[in-house]
Formats: structure tokens, C-alpha cells, sequence
């Protein structure tokens, strides 16, 4: 019977709960990765935090619309724009990751 052992990941990238979500988009489309887990200074598992925590995350900024006003933009507040940017990107994986966590043994 296959385990987890069998096809389990051994070197996982981590990141620290104070990583901002820049820096995890980054590792994640660098890495070709989808999550990793989320760790402590002890190394701790805290949570795991994927890409779809991201897309939920950034969910209040309607990509579509800006796509379709992209050709306006100019004509929007660029500050405001500017600054809901910098909110997204300063938030951090300890806001996002989740933290209800289910874990196995190498045997499972």
C-alpha cells in the first residue's frame, strides 16, 4: 500500500508568518509552487498558505474592471489606485495562511 512517505515532498520552502504576500506571489511563481507551509522562528508548522489564499485575499480589487477601465485609468484617481496597491501587497501571510491545520505521519 502507498504512504505518504511514498510521495511526500522532503525539502518544502517555508515561509515565516511576517513574509508579506509580495514575497510569497514571488517564491510561489518562482518556485512553480502552489502553497507552502507556514512556520515559526522554532520552526513550528503554524499553517500553510496557497495561492488561492492570495486570490481571496485580493478579492475586494475587481481585476475585471480594471482591465475594462484599464483604457480611463488615467482618468481615475491614480493615488487611490496606487495606494490600495500598497495595502494588498503589505499584508502579510500571518493575515491570510490558514491555520486549521490536519497533519499525518510519514506512515499514513
Amino acid at each position: 500500500m502507498l504512504k505518504a512517505k511514498d510521495i511526500m515532498t522532503v525539502d518544502v520552502f517555508t515561509v515565516k508568518p511576517e513574509t508579506t504576500v509580495e514575497e510569497l506571489a514571488r517564491l510561489l511563481i518562482e518556485h512553480k509552487i502552489s502553497g507552502v507551509p507556514v512556520v515559526g522562528d522554532d520552526d513550528q508548522l503554524i499553517g500553510v498558505v496557497t495561492e488561492n489564499d492570495l486570490i481571496k485575499k485580493n478579492a475586494r480589487l475587481h481585476i475585471p474592471t480594471i482591465v475594462r477601465l484599464f483604457d480611463a485609468y488615467f482618468l481615475l484617481d491614480s493615488n487611490k489606485m496606487e495606494d490600495e496597491i500598497k495595502k494588498m501587497v503589505a499584508v502579510t501571510v500571518d493575515e491570510i495562511c490558514n491555520k486549521k491545520i490536519v497533519s499525518l505521519t510519514e506512515e499514513t
